[in-house]
């Protein structure tokens, strides 16, 4: 039980931080405040405090506590974001705009690169997405059928962890990223509103249950123009 309290303390902080609730300081409260506050031992305040982190919101100083990061660029994509792009830009409005979804057989591309049979039952699903009424990434989504067994196109219109969440799926462990620069087509340019033939930044994402199962791979191409990519080390 602890492990998921702590995440849902890291969620309920990472909110707070997220809510300007500690602009003014730039810092946290102490670990007593937090263990009053949720009525948890220090060890789990201390594990949720340690995944804010290693997620780049804050930093330790010795004897002085946890203070706040700088805020991130607007409109940039946090690489090791796993809750998707509705949760890491908010508050910015996150919109979709559905081009396709359809339940398909995976030809020798899809098998190859979600290491799974050809032929095996694929849902699918292509849009574009707008951050604040801006066009900001066209995606190619992939959901394994042979794991995420009664998933059906109404779940694409909301988020694959909601759906993994309320269903009691497993859990996703583990999220492969690999980036590089393409040209992007006629299609996704008009949606884009870009030119044909304009550079495209796309991120390939691979995500794993615990098993290493691939139950998603997505193709993502962001506006070269509107968004950034953002990867935050953290030594501790």
């Amino acid at each position: 039980m602890m492990g998921s309290k702590y995440r849902e303390i890291f969620a309920i902080l990472e909110k707070d931080i997220e809510d300007g609730c500690y602009d003014e300081t730039r810092k946290l409260l102490t670990e007593d405040a937090y263990i009053e506050r949720f009525g948890v031992s220090r060890n789990t305040v201390r594990r949720a405090i340690d995944l804010l982190i290693k997620r780049g919101y804050c930093f330790p100083v010795q004897g002085s506590g946890v203070f706040l990061r700088r805020k991130k660029p607007p409109y940039s994509i946090d690489l090791e974001n796993i809750y998707g792009l509705t949760h890491y830009m908010a508050p910015l409005s996150v919109t979709n705009k559905i081009i396709h979804h359809a339940r398909i057989d995976a030809d020798e591309n899809i098998a190859k690169n979600m290491d799974i049979p050809v032929g095996s039952p694929v849902l699918y699903l292509e849009r574009i997405r707008y951050v604040d009424g801006i066009p900001f990434v066209y995606e190619y989504n992939y959901f394994n059928l042979l794991v995420l067994h009664d998933m059906t196109s109404e779940h694409l219109l909301g988020s694959l962890y909601k759906y993994i969440e309320e269903t009691e799926k497993p859990p996703i462990s583990f999220i492969d990223t690999v980036i590089h620069v393409i040209r992007i087509n006629e299609k996704e340019a008009e949606h884009l509103k870009l030119e044909s033939g304009d550079p495209g930044l796309e991120i390939d994402c691979y995500a794993m249950i615990r098993s290493g199962e691939v139950i998603q791979w997505c193709r993502d191409l962001f506006h070269y123009q509107n968004a950034r990519a953002l990867k935050i080390a953290t030594y501790i």
